[in-house]
């Protein structure tokens, strides 16, 4: 993916994800004389957890939602970084996004929710018990 018009260092460091990357965030999300914004966007209103969602980037994303990023921010189209997690499937992302608040019920443009973009499995069932006002923590399965 190339770097996007407006795209910031937070943007380009979660995008990367790797371990230089995160402990770069921790540093300075962390540092109080940086002037860096955890929910800085770009001109398509992306931040930099929708950047971490997109690419898998665990890590980064939880350094980003501790830091107080918004879980809930919307792109121009409307897309959350829940939507980004759920579309690649990523159990783990959507479990740190729902517990940190993402709301699981809204919608893009397209009038869809993160529910209709993930595929079947885990994060599916996660979504829908959230989705539901089930418990967020249940493990068994849906048979029983």
């Amino acid at each position: 993916m190339a770097a996007k018009k407006g795209m910031g260092v937070l943007h380009e460091v979660a995008r990367r994800g790797d371990h230089c990357a995160v402990q770069y965030l921790k540093r300075e999300l962390s540092n109080t004389q940086t002037k860096l914004k955890v929910d800085d966007v770009d001109q398509d209103l992306w931040t930099p957890l929708h950047f971490a969602c997109l690419k898998g980037n665990e890590d980064a994303a939880m350094v980003l939602l501790e830091k107080g990023a918004n879980p809930s921010a919307q792109t121009r189209f409307g897309r959350t970084a829940l939507h980004f997690a759920s579309q690649i499937s990523n159990h783990k992302l959507v479990r740190q996004l729902l517990d940190h608040g993402a709301d699981p019920h809204l919608k893009d443009k397209r009038q869809v929710r993160p529910f209709d973009i993930c595929p079947e499995g885990e994060c599916k069932v996660m979504l829908w018990d959230y989705e539901e006002g089930g418990n967020p923590n249940r493990t068994d399965d849906m048979d029983g």
